[in-house]
């Protein structure tokens, strides 16, 4: 399996999916001719399978970020290659075994206006604790 602690930015993990959905191609394909050799210690034809079960990833990533921690649309954007239904398992088991925990807080938007979203961060690692104006339904 591949060492998680080798990503160190947030570009490394996803460098890493995109080279593990590489793995799972064809080496033959003429995408892969002129890069025949995997990194990571990735196989051919398979995806690996910290890349099919992301949870731990998820939790690498949202580590990384540090305490200001990852909104779910920057984690979406991030595991883009993922698709829907295989971030929210990993997103799942991230929340289910405790690896990753969510806060609500108002952050800019993408047209800069602020909004109130959900932001993971690694356990422990809390911002802050619920300001007033921070729970969803609320103005301040």
């Amino acid at each position: 399996m591949a060492d998680l602690q080798a990503l160190r930015t947030l570009d490394d993990v996803r460098d890493f999916i995109r080279e593990g959905y590489r793995a799972s191609g064809d080496p033959n394909s003429r995408l892969n001719r002129d890069r025949p050799r995997l990194a990571y210690g990735f196989e051919w034809g398979h995806l690996p399978p910290v890349v099919a079960r992301p949870g731990p990833l998820i939790e690498h990533a949202v580590r990384l970020a540090g305490s200001d921690g990852l909104t779910l649309r920057q984690v979406r954007d991030l595991f883009d290659m993922l698709g829907k239904e295989r971030l929210d398992r990993g997103m799942e088991f991230a929340r289910g075994a405790g690896l990753t925990e969510e806060t609500w807080e108002k952050r800019a938007n993408r047209a800069g206006r602020l909004q109130g979203q959900v932001v993971l961060r690694a356990p422990g690692s809390l911002k802050r604790a619920g300001a007033p104006g921070d729970e969803p339904g609320e103005e301040s």
